[in-house]
């Protein structure tokens, strides 16, 4: 493999457990000790193929699941066992829906 290849795989790994360990935080700050580490890795799942799709970084997607909204708390953790079902696609356009419906995303 490349040093870019190297690089960039580096990069993105460094990424996911930034934000991984921002859910963490957020649990220890909010006193929630029920979310399972399978709904962790879930919800950095979720956040990064959200990243994906709207060409930007998973820190600013976390940040409007969880500072300009409540959306991780309160919609893709609850729905962990329904959502967790549904292929990349779905997942994606729902949770960007509401995000749209919570003025979070335009």
């Amino acid at each position: 493999m490349s040093f870019f290849g190297r690089s960039i795989l580096l990069f993105l790994r460094h990424t996911f457990y930034d934000i991984l360990i921002g859910i963490w935080m957020v649990r220890a700050m909010s006193q929630i000790t029920d979310i399972t580490k399978e709904q962790s890795f879930f919800a950095v799942f979720c956040i990064e193929a959200i990243a994906d799709e709207l060409g930007t970084t998973g820190d600013k997607v976390y940040k409007m699941l969880t500072v300009d909204s409540d959306i991780l708390d309160s919609y893709i953790f609850p729905c962990y066992d329904a959502l967790h079902t549904q292929g990349k696609e779905y997942i994606v356009e729902d949770i960007t829906s509401f995000m749209k419906e919570k003025g979070v995303l335009k």
